[in-house]
């Protein structure tokens, strides 16, 4: 009766909760010796996690990226950066790990070694991805570092971005543009 009283009023994520604690407590009386076999009248609580993925249309995508000013190193490292992520789906760690080295100009392509997976990734370098990055590297990029990250700090010290870092610069580029809120 308490789990169908219950049930009524709770979501179920919550009911699952409910239903595992009113199990223990019946395991308890059973053990006890004060109530036995309610646990198995208890039924077991299947919640499937169900999370909509939010897409947007191309023309806000293209507006997010095109948002960095592109006349500063900033922008330009800004845009790549957003441009990298919207093309290929990296995780932000990813994309602030990327290594001179991990994108073959001639091969057209980016290998990664994906920092949540340990997994090898191969992608292709599209054109535009590529043209940003080559824009920062060249019109952008501190010079004169031993770092070997793409993605730098503007300001000194001049070492590789964060996944954070990353998770900021695409915030500000939301909350620049209304259209893709």
């Amino acid at each position: 009766a308490a789990v169908v009283f219950l049930g009524g009023r709770y979501r179920p994520g919550s009911m699952r909760t409910v239903a595992t604690a009113l199990r223990v407590w019946c395991r308890f009386l059973d053990d006890q010796g004060l109530r036995r076999g309610l646990a198995p009248a208890v039924p077991a609580v299947s919640v499937r996690r169900v999370r909509s993925v939010v897409a947007l249309p191309a023309a806000s995508v293209q507006t997010l990226v095109d948002s960095p000013d592109p006349g500063t190193a900033i922008g330009r490292r800004n845009t790549a950066m957003l441009l990298l992520a919207a093309r290929t789906g990296l995780r932000p760690s990813d994309i602030a790990g990327l290594r001179l080295g991990d994108i073959d100009w001639r091969g057209a392509s980016i290998t990664v070694v994906q920092h949540k997976t340990a997994t090898v990734l191969r992608l292709p370098l599209l054109a535009d991805v590529g043209a940003a990055i080559a824009d920062y590297l060249l019109h952008g990029r501190p010079t004169g570092t031993g770092d070997d990250h793409v993605f730098l700090r503007a300001q000194a010290p001049h070492v590789g971005l964060s996944a954070s870092d990353l998770h900021h610069i695409a915030a500000a580029a939301f909350a620049s543009t209304p259209t893709a809120a």
